[in-house]
């Protein structure tokens, strides 16, 4: 098994796939991985990586498939990964992702696979994703999505278990969907201990003058 940190550079032009999956590799991911033009395969998955995706690695023009899942990665997807056009496969499952499903991947017509699942993407899941015709295996489950799912073009025929684990998430058969609270009260409630005080201090007040 291959551990430690892998190189800052590299050097390789005509180096077109890249397999390190199930190792103890730690560290970031390398930005270095932009550097490769001919790179098609990006394969890193059951590693110890930290950090965020690099933004380099969406450079790589001819890149059809990226895996990097379970992992310690974090941050917000970055939306440059539009740019890699020829995208089938993305597997970003078993992270720390955080923010919005990201948009990014809404023009990436070729893409087929789909996984993000076992993240803490939140917010609404946009109506776009559900005219990917090409895309056939999706997963969204286990993050923090809300709102009702789309059921505009074919993601109403997916399997309700893409969905799972994401509890304010309403699927198209839920009569009542909960409503998400996105901001408090803006009248802050005040403390109960603090009204005592205040009804204390108004009966003395009141006392000194009978």
């Amino acid at each position: 098994n291959l551990t430690g940190e892998l190189p800052i550079k590299m050097y390789s032009q005509s180096l077109q796939s890249v397999s390190m999956s199930n190792n103890w590799i730690t560290g970031k991911i390398p930005p270095a991985f932009g550097d490769l033009p001919n790179l098609t395969t990006l394969s890193l998955q059951s590693n110890k990586f930290v950090g965020v995706i690099p933004e380099e690695i969406f450079n790589l023009k001819k890149l059809y498939e990226i895996n990097v899942s379970d992992n310690n990665l974090s941050g917000e997807i970055p939306a440059s990964i539009a740019a890699c056009v020829q995208l089938t496969s993305i597997d970003f499952s078993r992270n720390s992702f955080i923010g919005e499903f990201p948009r990014g991947i809404l023009s990436l017509f070729n893409l087929y696979i789909l996984n993000v699942s076992r993240n803490q993407l939140k917010g609404e899941i946009p109506i776009e994703l559900g005219h990917m015709e090409s895309l056939t295996v999706l997963d969204l489950s286990y993050n923090q999505f809300s709102g009702r799912v789309p059921i505009d073009g074919q993601l109403k025929d997916f399997s309700d278990t893409i969905f799972s684990g994401n509890p304010n998430l309403c699927l198209p058969q839920t009569t009542h969907c909960p409503i998400i609270s996105t901001s408090q009260n803006n009248n802050p409630s005040i403390p109960a201990s603090k009204i005592m005080i205040a009804i204390i201090v108004v009966i003395t007040t009141l006392s000194l003058f009978i």
